[in-house]
């Protein structure tokens, strides 16, 4: 891996992340690596396998999605189930849990207004009330929206959204490093913190999403904090066949594209082989799954190689306005994917 490395080691150096934590497995070899600080304002605080990384979006997959799987696995939830037919109050009966998880229900990308919402109450009531961008089906708009919606589908199928998540996917995983809210369970010190805001100050511990801050932190777009270790053991639950938390059948759902002959390639969740689109490198094979989070986080997984990659950093620490993650990650996927093939 020393490639990769070198690669992450300079952006350090050159000031482009405080830090990263960086894990690739290839059939079921397992390497682990940290480089740089996770507190630019701390010179002491070197990342190190303990450093809890605010995942962002990568919540999407971990949590919501493969809750939503578990749902389905289980006959509590159904791909063609009408989002209305789970919560009353939404007007477009045409939208499906399907259209949810593709990023395809005409909900639209973004609205700011969402900052007038103080809590999930009113953030549920907000996303109600909204028109659709576009028939539902008919085009890939990747949303917050839909995903805050399943999250409380969700939690009307299990009562509490981060218990089901703690006793169904985590706990089973073993990843118990893994949380929502790590500033209430007394982690602040192993946090990476992320943006320095005007409102909220240096934000370490709390979730760096402003809708899924407004959700209390845990909210089926974002919440999430991990490290490398526990989620490759994620990543290796999928790579293997879904086992203990998905039958085979569910997890085949994950392994073909579902908006074949739109803008993007999406498979339930996750973006599918969408080369030239998704920066996870030019060396994907065409059976890998990919996301990232907005943070800095991204997730790989190659299912004709097996291998899985996983990428942490907290690029927005101290300011948002720094996008030298997309050509970080593309350079550090070629690399994994360049060394293996040369194996």
């Amino acid at each position: 891996m020393n490639p990769a490395i070198q690669i992450l080691k300079q952006a350090v150096d050159e000031g482009k992340i405080p830090g990263a934590q960086l894990s690739v497995s290839h059939d079921g070899i397992i390497e682990e690596f940290n480089v740089g600080k996770a507190n630019i304002f701390d010179e002491t605080s070197l990342v190190n396998s303990q450093t809890l990384y605010d995942l962002a979006s990568l919540t999407k997959v971990v949590s919501t999605t493969t809750l939503a799987l578990i749902a389905i696995q289980e006959g509590r939830l159904h791909l063609e189930d009408p989002v209305d037919l789970h919560l009353s109050g939404f007007k477009h009966h045409e939208v499906t849990i399907k259209h949810l998880l593709t990023h395809t229900s005409g909900l639209c990308a973004d609205d700011k207004k969402y900052r007038s919402v103080q809590n999930p109450k009113e953030m549920l009531e907000f996303i109600l009330l909204k028109d659709l961008d576009f028939n539902p089906g008919t085009f890939v708009e990747y949303t917050d929206f839909g995903y805050i919606l399943l999250g409380f589908i969700l939690e009307k199928i299990y009562g509490n959204l981060e218990d089901a998540v703690t006793t169904k996917i985590l706990l089973p995983l073993n990843m118990h490093d893994t949380c929502f809210n790590p500033l209430e369970k007394g982690l602040t010190s192993h946090c990476a913190p992320t943006e320095v805001t005007f409102d909220r100050g240096l934000i370490q511990g709390e979730v760096h999403d402003g809708k899924a801050y407004r959700m209390n932190g845990v909210s089926g777009n974002a919440g999430l904090f991990s490290n490398t270790t526990d989620l490759m053991k994620f990543a290796q639950c999928l790579l293997l066949g879904g086992a203990p938390i998905l039958t085979p059948q569910t997890h085949g759902l994950l392994l073909s594209c579902c908006t074949d002959g739109l803008n993007l390639r999406r498979t339930l969740g996750w973006q599918f082989s969408d080369h030239g689109i998704s920066h996870f490198g030019d060396h994907a094979s065409d059976l890998t799954l990919f996301h990232t989070g907005f943070s800095g986080t991204s997730l790989c997984l190659d299912f004709r190689r097996q291998i899985a990659i996983v990428l942490l950093t907290n690029r927005v620490h101290p300011k948002r306005d720094n996008d030298t993650i997309k050509g970080i990650r593309n350079a550090v996927h070629d690399a994994v994917f360049e060394e293996f093939d040369h194996l």
